[in-house]
């Protein structure tokens, strides 16, 4: 059977590209294009496509993020894929805690997207683990490692890898600290995390940290040896992070 596809993208240019380019692949079947999130919700609940390639920052009327959610919601058997110039990791965060299964940058080649879109389309559910990941100019590619973690359970896990506190993540999110508490608890258990270390390690390894921003070369420091990477992961053998405990 073959993979139907939807493209969102403000750029008719961009779109017949991705359209020229997958229809010279036999098992792919370009659905339809939209031109914005509304049109791509419209759209996604109309043909129902297995894959949805959406752009994310420059989408007018809703944004690439909100529409992934709206997506998400209404027509759960399509997994979206953001395809986009943005490398801000906090975005590309934001896109994975609003449903999508993975993010390829548009500068990277269209071989890639194949690789990322057939990997996507195997999955036996939406919510199984990443079999693949890729890390290019500080950008995390492929599939997500979807923990099933809500956007506020992916802000705070990138506040402790940011070594954020507890009552400092509590006055950042203007609730309390008991809530924060209970927001660690509960990404502990999603992550399959034994301690606030491995937290803070998957804060890392999902891109929601940047561990060589010099503005986080924090003076009491931990290392961790990567000693098992990610098939593909390319980085440092070595990540530096701040550990807070409270």
């Amino acid at each position: 059977m073959r993979i139907g596809i939807l493209l969102v993208d403000e750029q008719v240019l961009v779109r017949q590209g991705l359209r020229g380019l997958l229809e010279r692949h036999p098992e792919y079947q370009v659905l339809g294009e939209a031109r914005n999130g509304d049109e791509g919700i419209r759209l996604a609940e109309q043909l129902a496509p297995h894959i949805v390639l959406m752009d994310l920052l420059s989408i007018p009327h809703l944004d690439g993020i909100a529409a992934t959610r709206h997506i998400r919601a209404r027509s759960a058997c399509s997994k979206v894929i953001g395809v986009s110039g943005c490398t801000d990791r906090q975005v590309i965060a934001r896109l994975q805690a609003a449903g999508a299964v993975a993010y390829v940058p548009k500068h990277r080649p269209f071989t890639e997207l194949c690789h990322t879109i057939n990997l996507v389309h195997g999955q036996r559910a939406s919510r199984a683990p990443a079999a693949h990941a890729a890390v290019h100019s500080g950008v995390l590619v492929h599939q997500f490692h979807t923990h099933g973690l809500t956007e506020c359970q992916t802000r705070v896990l990138q506040l402790m890898g940011e070594g954020k506190t507890s009552k400092e993540i509590a006055a950042m999110l203007q609730v309390s600290e008991k809530a924060v508490e209970a927001l660690r608890h509960r990404i502990r258990l999603k992550t399959r995390s034994t301690n606030v270390a491995d937290m803070i390690l998957c804060a890392v390894r999902e891109g929601l940290v940047k561990v060589d921003d010099p503005a986080k070369n924090f003076s009491a420091c931990r290392v961790f040896p990567t000693s098992e990477p990610l098939p593909g992961l390319v980085c440092s053998a070595t990540v530096k992070i701040k550990i807070n405990r409270s």
